[in-house]
């Protein structure tokens, strides 16, 4: 009986352990709004790592990332491409804007 409750004790130490360091290994979240001055850019190519999406009807987007550093590039048709390097916490939400410029090519 004594060594089953040391086992359970044991097991309690392993699981809230487990848990505590769990939630420190929280996701952040990159978002953002894309735009051409006043004008909103919808259906801009957003990529972050192996992640793509393109911006909503209002210019916006958002992507769930793991905690560390990344690189975010945005296109879109006959503007010029910007990237932006950004580091990101666990349970952080970084807002972006972005100013696309005409490509005049």
């Amino acid at each position: 009986m004594l060594l089953l409750l040391k086992i359970v004790r044991h097991l309690r130490f392993i699981f809230f352990t487990f848990f505590t360091v769990a939630s420190f290994a929280q996701d952040g979240m990159v978002k953002g709004i894309v735009k051409d001055g006043d004008v909103i850019l919808q259906s801009a190519t957003i990529s972050i790592g192996y992640k793509t999406v393109v911006t909503n009807s209002k210019g916006e987007f958002s992507v769930p990332l793991k905690p560390g550093t990344g690189l975010i590039v945005v296109t879109h048709a006959g503007y010029k491409r910007i990237e932006r390097s950004f580091t990101l916490n666990g349970g952080e939400t970084k807002s972006f804007e972005f100013n696309m410029v005409r490509d005049e090519m």
